[in-house]
């Protein structure tokens, strides 16, 4: 398991959010383009947030529209201070290019959000 970890790419990405008085608001970051790969190789992009407010930030679900994107994050609240790391996986059934929308629902005003993934699977 972990060889074939090793041979991932894992990209990595910062998204910012700042919650205030249960209020979200994206400021940058809620588009990857991952570029082109080999359509058999599992692809990685990591969004990161933190709670820059004075509630809880509070992630009810994340819907990923098809079986080839998965996503993998703490169901903790995220005191305010703190940080939540959504990991999404993306797994090209095919080669050819891709747009996916990966939704976000919380306790913030304005719910659900949308992170969006794309590229080009060789």
């Amino acid at each position: 398991h972990s060889e074939s970890v090793k041979n991932q790419r894992v990209l990595k990405i910062k998204t910012l959010w700042l919650v205030s008085h249960s209020k979200l608001w994206l400021v940058k970051g809620s588009k990857y383009n991952i570029g082109t790969f080999n359509w058999g190789k599992k692809q990685f992009v990591e969004f990161s947030f933190t709670n820059s407010g004075d509630n809880p930030f509070v992630v009810e679900e994340i819907y990923t529209p098809c079986g080839c994107t998965t996503v993998e994050y703490s169901k903790e609240p995220v005191q305010p201070g703190g940080n939540l790391k959504v990991k999404v996986e993306y797994q090209a059934e095919h080669s050819g290019h891709f747009d996916k929308t990966i939704t976000v629902y919380c306790n913030a005003e304005g719910s659900p959000f949308h992170l969006k993934i794309s590229g080009n699977a060789k």
